[in-house]
């Protein structure tokens, strides 16, 4: 037991001490005892707390909503372009998947552990009491400004991420439309004047429900791909797989990467919401499971209907006609997307406290910022717009930021803070695991980065 951090609970806190800028900074949950092995360590399946006679309320989301709502943040624009990572990396691109997503479903629940700190009451009880409430509280407890350091990270990678859901849009409307006297940059524009009144959303609420149909309409395409993929089965290449190339490889990596993107930005926020957050393991368990399963049967079953014609976006390898009814709920994806980006980017700056900025959100939830921050969000999303026009290769930009943002954000940097703060309480083998996904993310990620930058100046040139 000597392994565990042991400290004497200080008498709880006022909810005026515990509220402070809209943000929960210490919840005390008494959670009791926590399994431990012979050595006195815990072991994964331990890691979480259990629900016990709480000291502040638990959150009112089912464990159902939870996995919804880590669903919705990585299904995005990334399943578009899974069929082309399964043609371009072939056996290599589906163990990959594999391996990143049992990375992924790890990272996210030694996040949500360190949200937490094991310590002994006076009363001689083992509580896990919530420390953390935040992605970039996680950071500050690990390194002087590695709070600020997560922050800017994601909030550049939200960044792109929403110039990403500008540009989809006008690359599908050129391909649905391709008579129409309008340029893929004149389809951008006019889907940035589509989602400019989202800035005036006040609640996140409001913007949940956006994204939850959002998700939907992904599902509904994927379902779509599937149906026409069933419906010539005799059609179907199953011979003619991509031989491994490093190059191809790394494109897939990238691409691959681009799904876990934004979900751990998400998982601190989630974990609170749960109602028995001693499900939060199970649920992430069992999300990731279905998530993968799902994917990997549409991404190798597409690229068996479509074979060497599998396009960088699956809607364009569709036959003209009735199918093209995807392009259209894709667009209403990102049409219903973009706007939970602008909030989070938002958000973030909020976070940030940069002083030159006017406040981000108004002095209630239902009030409307002043007007100099509505002007500051007009131009965030012009910039963004910015990003969209000067760089106009979706697939290039999405392999880009999965390889450059990713691997920071869902592997290193979880990693490293939990061998930081959990370092006496790990196995020997958990601590070389920790050690191994970091080693690949840096490896893999720096490949990836190499070969995306390539592209990128490749689709530039004449």
């Amino acid at each position: 037991m000597e392994a565990i951090r042991m400290k004497t609970m200080k008498s709880p806190t006022s909810p005026k001490d515990i509220q402070q800028n809209g943000v929960i900074n210490h919840l005390e949950l008494y959670q009791g005892a926590p399994d431990y092995d012979d050595e006195g360590k815990l072991s994964v399946g331990a890691y979480h707390p259990l629900d016990g006679d709480q000291k502040t309320p638990p959150g009112t989301s089912s464990t159902w909503l939870a996995a919804w709502n880590v669903a919705n943040c990585i299904q995005g624009a990334g399943i578009l372009s899974l069929p082309y990572a399964v043609r371009e990396g072939g056996y290599a691109a589906i163990i990959t998947h594999l391996m990143l997503t049992a990375f992924g479903c790890y990272t996210c629940k030694i996040l949500g552990n360190c949200l937490y700190e094991t310590e002994l009451s006076e009363d001689g009880k083992v509580r896990q009491v919530r420390v953390r409430s935040s992605y970039s509280d996680i950071g500050d407890a690990c390194w002087k400004g590695g709070g600020r350091f997560i922050n800017y990270i994601q909030l550049i990678d939200l960044i792109a991420v929403a110039a990403l859901y500008l540009e989809l849009p006008g690359f599908l409307m050129m391909d649905a439309f391709p008579n129409a006297p309008v340029s893929q940059v004149g389809w951008t524009v006019i889907t940035a004047v589509v989602v400019l009144p989202s800035i005036f959303l006040k609640t996140l609420t409001m913007i949940a429900w956006l994204s939850m149909m959002a998700v939907v309409a992904y599902f509904v395409m994927a379902a779509c791909v599937v149906g026409y993929g069933l419906s010539i089965t005799d059609q179907w290449e199953t011979s003619n797989w991509q031989h491994f190339t490093l190059e191809t490889f790394m494109v897939s990596f990238g691409l691959t990467l681009f799904h876990y993107d934004t979900v751990y930005a998400a998982i601190p926020s989630v974990e609170e919401s749960m109602k028995h957050r001693h499900k939060f393991n199970r649920m992430i368990n069992w999300t990731f499971v279905w998530l993968t399963v799902f994917n990997l049967l549409y991404g190798v079953m597409a690229y068996l209907t479509f074979g060497s014609h599998t396009a960088e976006l699956i809607t364009d390898s569709l036959p003209r006609g009735p199918y093209h009814i995807v392009n259209v709920l894709v667009v209403i994806k990102a049409l219903l997307t973009y706007p939970l980006m602008i909030f989070m980017i938002i958000t973030y700056i909020e976070w940030l406290r940069i002083q030159f900025l006017p406040p981000c959100h108004g002095m209630t939830v239902n009030q409307l910022p002043g007007m100099w921050a509505m002007i500051f969000r007009v131009l965030l999303v012009l910039f963004t717009l910015f990003l969209a026009i000067i760089v106009p290769h979706f697939r290039h930009f999405m392999g880009f930021i999965g390889a450059l943002m990713t691997p920071f954000v869902a592997y290193i940097i979880p990693c490293g803070c939990h061998l930081k703060l959990k370092y006496h309480e790990l196995r020997w083998y958990e601590i070389s695991f920790e050690i191994l996904i970091i080693v690949v993310a840096i490896g893999g990620g720096t490949l990836a980065v190499i070969f995306a930058t390539k592209q990128l100046i490749e689709a530039y040139l004449p």
